[in-house]
């Protein structure tokens, strides 16, 4: 029997109906960025509404066959995880969370199962991230180096071996 003190947390598939919750969780981690915008919130949410849309046809576009995953803790839609996985390589596009879910270990998990998986597949694992993104450094200690940078965004990869743990966010 589960412990009820542990919350669970379970990678699903985008059902058909999750637009609106992406669009959100899209704005909600922008909301530092837009805060010093001097639009009206209707602007604002119209722009954001936009620009995940466009996010979204150029990840399908640039990385065909990614597996978009929601991230799901305690039944509640609380993220976005979205994976390209390669012949020689494993890309990470995104793991966006609400804000209430950040800060708590759910990433950690999350990424820990990724790169746990690309070490069992003998496999890097690549990404780009904002050099003004708090999250470089997460990624730093995670094991991510970087391979590129061009001022405003840093090429990453991580290819150190790890522990190799047994975790499992899907149904037994």
């Amino acid at each position: 029997m589960p412990d009820p003190r542990v919350p669970e947390l379970r990678l699903r598939p985008l059902p058909p109906d999750v637009g609106s919750f992406l669009e959100q969780l899209y704005a909600t981690n922008r909301e530092a960025e837009f805060s010093q915008v001097q639009w009206p919130d209707a602007q604002k949410r119209v722009f954001l509404q936009q620009q995940f849309q466009l996010q979204d046809r150029a990840y399908r576009a640039q990385f065909p066959g990614t597996a978009f995953e929601l991230i799901v803790l305690d039944g509640r839609w609380v993220g976005r995880l979205s994976v390209w996985e390669g012949a020689k390589e494993i890309h990470l596009l995104e793991i966006a969370l609400l804000p209430e879910a950040q800060r708590r270990g759910i990433g950690t998990q999350i990424m820990e199962l990724l790169l746990h998986r690309a070490a069992v597949q003998h496999k890097p694992v690549t990404l780009h991230v904002q050099v003004s993104n708090p999250a470089l450094a997460w990624y730093q200690r995670l094991g991510f180096v970087q391979q590129t940078g061009d001022g405003v965004y840093w090429s990453m990869r991580w290819g150190a071996k790890v522990r190799l743990k047994t975790l499992s966010l899907e149904d037994d």
